[in-house]
């Protein structure tokens, strides 16, 4: 169980700090979990990309755009990076 430290207001976001998630709003630290929770599924490969959605109860596109920003990959690209790694 993760504890959270909430600190004062800041631009009507709350801040915390959990295990190294100095400045981080809380916004921001549940996406970061997400899109890692959607990186393990894409590892796994036994999920496309909607399953892997709504699972999650996210957006295709959602989840296309913020693996992109995070990584600089698309899901599918990603996923045979991984691949070809493994091989």
């Amino acid at each position: 169980m993760q504890t959270f430290f909430l600190l004062r207001p800041r631009n009507d976001d709350a801040t915390f700090i959990v295990e190294g998630h100095r400045d981080t709003t809380i916004e921001q630290y549940f996406m970061l979990k997400k899109i890692e929770e959607v990186k393990e599924l894409l590892v796994c490969n036994e999920l496309a990309l909607s399953g892997i959605a709504f699972k999650l109860a996210t957006a295709v596109l959602h989840i296309i755009c913020a693996i992109q920003k995070t990584i600089g990959f698309t899901p599918d690209p990603f996923r045979q990076l991984l691949v070809n790694a493994n091989q």
